[in-house]
């Protein structure tokens, strides 16, 4: 095997092949942890100017560079590492170096330059968004106009007041569902919307309220129900909009306090989740250890108890029986434990299936609340318009930072019920 060529090493000469280079080179993919810092010596982020504290929410990060413990706000960065040389140490190589986490001190440190040439996409995003845009504020125009009409008439749930205004697709028109895609059959029958008039299956229409009042619900496809929702939306961020700037930062604290209360109260419930699998798995061990148990003392008490046994006498009977006895009521106890741990696994994870819309609800409704100083800070005066815009930044750090983690918990956690 050949590892240098005149004294310059294979995975860096420029003759040797990229894959074989890159061959050479993979084990330098490892980056070395010798120099790291130890998990128990930092209490906090090793940043000076930060100090936060380490938690289960709060998880520690080592920097590849320096080794040091940093939240992970502050090692969130990257930089090309590999390992020296001698392969214990780590160094910087931006041209050849594996993207590794690094801290904001090494990565300032590395990259201590101006901002390279930037070029504006706003305008090619302009083009593209502007038909979109004018296409749902043209569907969405329409459908409230055929809304008003239905409410015109007196009878929006009457099927010949419906046919009037909107007319439906015919039948033979559509051998498939218009959302899901599936085809139509005697089990999967055809239904119109009553908004569009298109045809869907069943699982693709839902009970909706006509505007405006909203006090009666027709049959609609998911979207017709999505143009409605997006005028309610619309029509709120409006009211919101006029209200003082007080009163609006009052509410997004209020989200922010119930969204945190809800991030409690899934970290309890996942823990007791966490706790009841490893507590069932247990007593099904235990389960299974005393069926062993009792297999054997009967094995052991019928072999006693043959024929041929001269020695045999009443008392030994009564003994080996008594054993068998006990044996049984070990699995019973056992089987009790385990109904009870898994009943206690079912309830932890009931009560995480109640939290999950409402914690979806909750990081929706901050996300608006934030939406709501984006807009503002785009009107108002500079001085007004950075604090403004920095509310609106906290907001979007506090999402990155939670709302992919906590969505991740819930897919994993949906699918663990599941199972």
């Amino acid at each position: 095997e050949v590892t240098a060529v005149n004294g310059v090493p294979a995975a860096r000469h420029p003759r040797v092949p990229r894959r074989i280079r890159f061959a050479l080179d993979r084990s330098r993919m490892s980056l070395a942890a010798s120099h790291w810092m130890l998990d128990s010596d930092a209490a906090c982020c090793c940043l000076m100017e930060c100090d936060v504290e380490f938690s289960p929410l709060q998880r520690k990060h080592h920097c590849r560079l320096c080794g040091k413990i940093f939240c992970g706000a502050h090692c969130a960065f990257k930089l090309r590492l590999r390992n020296s040389d001698d392969g214990r140490h780590v160094v910087v190589d931006l041209l050849r170096g594996v993207l590794s986490r690094a801290c904001v001190s090494c990565f300032t440190a590395v990259h201590a330059q101006k901002p390279g040439v930037a070029r504006s996409l706003t305008y090619a995003f302009s083009c593209l968004r502007h038909p979109i845009i004018t296409q749902i504020r043209t569907d969405t125009q329409a459908l409230l106009e055929r809304c008003d009409k239905l409410h015109a008439t007196g009878k929006p749930q009457d099927k010949s007041a419906q046919l009037s205004i909107i007319p439906w697709v015919p039948d033979v028109a559509r051998v498939r569902c218009g959302v899901c895609g599936l085809l139509f059959s005697l089990t999967r029958r055809r239904h119109h919307c009553r908004l569009c008039g298109d045809i869907f299956c069943s699982d693709c229409l839902g009970p909706t309220p006509v505007p405006p009042g909203e006090g009666v619900s027709v049959a609609a496809c998911s979207k017709c129900r999505h143009l409605l929702a997006l005028q309610s939306r619309r029509a709120i961020m409006a009211d919101l909009g006029r209200l003082p700037v007080v009163v609006r930062y009052a509410e997004l604290a209020a989200r922010l306090h119930s969204l945190d209360t809800l991030m409690r109260e899934w970290d309890v419930h996942a823990g007791a989740v966490s706790s009841g699998i490893c507590a069932l798995r247990a007593a099904e061990a235990a389960h299974r250890e005393a069926e062993r148990a009792y297999a054997a003392q009967a094995a052991a008490a019928a072999a006693q108890t043959s024929t041929g046994n001269d020695h045999l006498t009443p008392a030994m009977v009564r003994a080996a029986m008594d054993r068998v006895r006990a044996a049984l009521v070990d699995v019973g106890t056992a089987k009790a434990a385990v109904d009870v741990a898994r009943e206690a696994v079912a309830a932890a994870q009931r009560e995480q299936s109640t939290l999950r819309p409402a914690l979806k609800t909750a990081f929706e409704a901050y996300d608006d609340a934030g939406r709501v100083f984006q807009a503002m800070a785009a009107r108002a005066a500079p001085p007004a318009r950075t604090v403004l815009a920095a509310v609106h930044r906290g907001v979007c750090a506090y999402l990155s930072q939670n709302k992919f983690s906590f969505m991740k918990k819930m897919v994993q956690s949906a699918a663990s019920e599941a199972v």
